[in-house]
């Protein structure tokens, strides 16, 4: 194992003193931490305002910038992402594909910080918008963030069971036909 003065501590995928082969160095004050974390979520607002009138390239670019160039972007579907440029073209892609295009906000529900690791973990619904009864469908995400330095993250892991979005959207589009249609529903959702 390479031990903190090793040149390659800290490299993404060398294994570090502590096993981790994604420890992205550090630790960083709580202070910058904290900073980084706010303009993470500063810039998921402002491009989710973006987003809500149909700028979905800007959306990217805002929350992409949020990266190393060399960041690492695990999400458990789609699967290891190398790169900023790389992690931009994805979410460009599947965020122009409907209903994810125009029907689904991001809502935080907590966050943790590990300020020793200086690492961000937090929980939020991939929840889609009201289908017009006030029933709310929605799925979950745990992501692991880790800071980078010069307030960006170097490694993110999106972690959710991609077998519940099937039968959310079930819900959802069955909540916008009955509403639709002037039919009663139960205002219950998943």
């Amino acid at each position: 194992m390479a031990g903190p003065d090793s040149p390659t501590h800290g490299v993404i995928g060398w294994p570090t003193s502590d096993g981790d082969p994604y420890a992205c160095g550090g630790p960083y004050s709580k202070a910058e931490l904290d900073k980084a974390w706010a303009h993470y979520g500063e810039t998921g607002r402002l491009g989710s305002a973006d987003a809500e009138g149909g700028d979905w390239t800007s959306f990217v670019e805002r929350w992409g910038n949020n990266f190393t160039e060399n960041v690492t972007y695990f999400d458990h579907v789609v699967g290891l992402m190398q790169g900023r440029d790389a992690v931009k073209k994805w979410m460009n892609g599947f965020m122009r594909v409907a209903p994810f295009d125009t029907e689904m906000i991001f809502v935080m529900d907590w966050v943790v910080f590990d300020y020793e690791r200086s690492w961000v973990n937090y929980k939020l619904w991939n929840r889609m918008r009201d289908p017009g009864d006030g029933s709310i469908h929605q799925v979950a995400m745990f992501t692991n963030l880790r800071y980078g330095g010069n307030n960006q993250w170097r490694y993110e892991e999106d972690i959710y069971n991609p077998a519940e979005f099937g039968p959310m959207l079930e819900g959802w589009n069955a909540a916008k036909q009955a509403v639709a249609e002037g039919r009663s529903t139960t205002g219950g959702g998943s």
